[in-house]
C-alpha cells in the first residue's frame, strides 16, 4: 500500500510540474491547445523584438486577433526605426478593415486596405502575403484585397507585436487579444492558409520562420517555437496571459432532411479545444443583417431548424462557445452554408399550354408556349406522333436543343431539348420528312427534389412534320438566249433552308458554280464564258441531307 501511495503522489507531482509555470530564462511551459493568448490594453502594451523575418522579398504573416474596438488604427505586427522617422512596415486594423503598408520617408502610408470587415469582440483570422511587392490580404480564410506595396529604400531596426513605435515616439497600440502569430518565408496560398488556420503548429513546419503560440502562463518573454529563436520581450504588460478561444472553430456541413418548413443544420466538433455548446444563426440574408434564428444554444452538432417558409433559400453559420470564459469562437471559412426548404406545393398545379410550332424546315423548328405555375419547365421531343413523356421525380434532366443530344427518359425515345424558365426553344438536327411530338412539363425544383406535373393541357403535347427537299424545286433546264424565258436557272423554296451549299458540276465532276446564297441569277456561264449545250449536275446540301439532279443547257 505504501508503494502504491508513493507512486500516486509522484504521478500527481509530475502532472503539476508539466501544467504550471516553469521558468528558465522566463520561458513557461505551454498549455494544451488552444492554450493562452495575450491581452493588450490599447494604451502602452506591446512586445518588442530586435529582429523579425518580415524584411525579405517574400513572406506571409498570419494571426488570430480579437479586437475590443474597431475605431482607429491598431497594430498587429510592425517594424520601425529607432532613430529615423517615417520608416515602417505596418500590418494592422484600421477601423474594421485589415491593412498592410509601408512608410518610406513619408508620413503617408503606402497601403492595401481589405474589403472584408472584421468582427468586434470575436476571434478573427488575419493574414498578409507579401511577394515581391505584390500583396494579398486574407480575413477568416477569404481573400480580402490585393495590390502592390513598394518596399524599396525601407530601413527598419526594431519590431513590435501589438504596437508601432517610431523614432519620434509615435505610437499605435492594439486593443484586444492576439494569439497564434506565424511568419513564413513563402507566399502561402488561400488553400495553404486554410489548411493551418485551425490547428496549433509544432514549430518545425516547412518555411515556418517564426511561430508564437502565446501559450505561456506568466513571464515577460514571448517565445518563438521555431529553432530561429525570434523571442520577444513583453513591455508594460502584467497579468495579461489569458485563456484563448482562438482556434475553436466547428466546420459547417451541408444541410440535410430538407422539408417544406424545416431542415437540419450540421457541423463538425472543433479539431482544437473544447466546446460547451454552439450558437447557430439562420437568416435569409447572406450577410445576416436580420435573423430567422439568432444564437440558438445547441449542445449537439446538429439542429433541426423549424418554422420556416417553404420554397425558400436560407443561410446558416455556427460558432462554438465556452461558458467559463464567456467567449465565442469564430465562424468557419466555409460559412455560411446555403439550405433550401422544399416548395409548399411539391407538384405544380397548372401545366404549360398552347404550344405553337413555327419556322419548320427540313431539319428544325421553333417551339413557343405559355408557362404554367411551376418554378421551371422541361421540354421533351419524340420522333413519333403519339404518347406523352413521363419524367421521373427527383431526377434532373440535362437539355440540348440539338435533338437526341439531351437526356433521354430511358428507353422511351423522349429527349430533353429544354430545361429552364423561358417560353421557347429552337430545335435542330431533326430528320427530313419526319413527324415529331413535343410536350412541355412544369415542375418545382427543391434540393435534388424535382416534382413534375405529368398531365396534358390545351395544345400540349403537339405534333409537327419537318419539310422535305422535294419542296425545293429546281428548274431542269436553262435557255440563255435573251428572250426573257428560262434565261437563268430558277430555284424555288430555298428559304426553308437556314443554311445550305448549292453546287453545279460538269460531266467530269468539276465544280463550275457554287454559292451559299443563291439569287436565281446563274445564266450557264463559267468565269464569264458561255458554257456549251449539254447536261450538268446540281447538289443542294445543308450538311445533313442532299438533293441532287440534272440541268440541261439549251441555247
Amino acid at each position: 500500500m505504501k508503494l502504491i501511495n508513493s507512486t500516486i503522489i509522484i504521478f500527481i507531482l509530475f502532472l503539476i510540474s508539466i501544467s504550471t509555470s516553469v521558468a528558465q530564462n522566463n520561458k513557461t511551459v505551454a498549455k494544451l491547445a488552444p492554450g493562452n493568448a495575450l491581452e493588450f490594453d490599447g494604451v502602452d502594451d506591446n512586445i518588442e523584438f530586435s529582429i523579425l523575418p518580415i524584411t525579405s522579398s517574400v513572406y506571409t504573416i498570419s494571426a488570430w486577433v480579437k479586437p475590443n474596438v474597431l475605431v482607429g488604427a491598431h497594430q498587429i505586427v510592425s517594424a520601425g526605426h529607432t532613430t529615423i522617422f517615417n520608416q515602417a512596415i505596418q500590418f494592422r486594423l484600421d477601423g474594421e478593415q485589415l491593412e498592410f503598408g509601408a512608410n518610406i520617408g513619408s508620413s503617408t502610408l503606402n497601403k492595401i486596405t481589405g474589403d472584408v470587415p472584421l468582427n468586434l469582440n470575436r476571434w478573427n483570422h488575419v493574414a498578409v502575403v507579401f511577394n515581391n511587392s505584390n500583396v494579398t490580404l486574407y480575413v477568416n480564410g477569404h481573400n480580402a484585397g490585393t495590390g502592390t506595396v513598394d518596399m524599396t529604400g525601407l530601413n527598419v531596426d526594431i519590431f513590435h507585436i501589438g504596437a508601432k513605435i517610431d523614432a519620434l515616439g509615435g505610437m499605435m497600440f492594439f486593443d484586444g487579444e492576439i494569439d497564434e502569430i506565424c511568419i513564413w518565408s513563402s507566399a502561402l496560398s488561400e488553400t495553404q492558409l486554410r489548411d493551418v488556420m485551425y490547428t496549433e503548429l509544432v514549430g518545425n513546419e516547412s518555411n515556418l520562420e517564426a511561430y508564437f503560440n502565446f501559450n505561456a502562463t506568466s513571464g515577460t518573454l514571448l517565445e518563438d517555437l521555431t529553432s530561429n529563436s525570434y523571442d520577444g520581450t513583453l513591455t508594460n504588460m502584467s497579468n495579461v496571459w489569458i485563456e484563448s478561444y482562438a482556434l475553436v472553430v466547428p466546420e459547417t456541413l451541408p444541410a440535410t432532411n430538407n422539408q417544406q418548413e424545416s431542415f437540419t443544420a450540421n457541423w463538425l466538433i472543433p479539431v482544437t479545444g473544447t466546446a460547451d455548446g454552439y450558437f447557430l444563426d439562420v437568416s435569409t440574408d447572406s450577410l445576416f443583417n436580420s435573423f430567422v434564428v439568432e444564437r440558438q444554444n445547441v449542445t449537439a452538432n446538429s439542429f433541426e431548424v423549424t418554422g420556416l417558409h417553404s420554397g425558400t433559400k436560407y443561410f446558416y453559420r455556427v460558432c462554438a462557445y465556452k461558458s467559463i470564459l464567456g467567449d465565442i469562437g469564430a465562424w468557419h471559412y466555409n460559412a455560411p452554408i446555403i439550405a433550401y426548404t422544399d416548395p409548399a406545393t411539391l407538384v405544380p398545379n397548372t401545366q404549360a399550354q398552347g404550344i405553337v410550332v413555327s419556322n419548320i424546315t427540313n431539319y428544325g423548328a421553333t417551339l413557343d408556349w405559355t408557362r404554367g405555375d411551376g418554378e421551371r419547365c422541361v421540354v421533351f421531343v419524340l420522333e413519333g406522333n403519339s404518347g406523352q413523356p413521363a419524367p421521373v421525380n427527383e431526377v434532373a434532366y440535362t437539355a440540348n436543343s440539338e435533338f437526341a443530344m439531351g437526356d433521354e427518359i430511358p428507353e422511351t425515345g423522349w429527349y430533353c431539348v429544354y430545361n429552364g424558365t423561358e417560353t421557347n426553344v429552337v430545335l435542330t438536327s431533326l430528320n427530313s420528312t419526319m413527324e415529331y411530338r413535343a410536350m412541355v412539363i412544369e415542375y418545382n425544383d427543391g434540393v435534388t427534389n424535382e416534382k413534375y406535373l405529368n398531365v396534358t393541357s390545351t395544345n400540349n403535347p403537339v405534333n409537327f412534320t419537318t419539310l422535305t427537299f422535294d419542296e425545293v424545286i429546281v428548274s431542269n433546264f436553262v435557255s440563255p438566249d435573251g428572250n426573257g424565258k428560262n434565261d437563268v436557272l430558277v430555284i424555288q423554296g430555298l428559304e426553308i433552308l437556314s443554311e445550305y451549299q448549292f453546287y453545279i458540276l460538269n460531266s467530269n465532276g468539276a465544280i463550275i458554280y457554287q454559292t451559299d446564297n443563291y439569287d436565281n441569277s446563274w445564266n450557264a456561264t463559267y468565269n464569264g464564258n458561255e458554257l456549251p449545250n449539254g447536261t450538268y449536275y446540281y447538289i443542294i446540301t445543308d450538311g445533313n441531307i442532299s438533293q441532287k439532279g440534272t440541268i440541261t443547257v439549251i441555247r
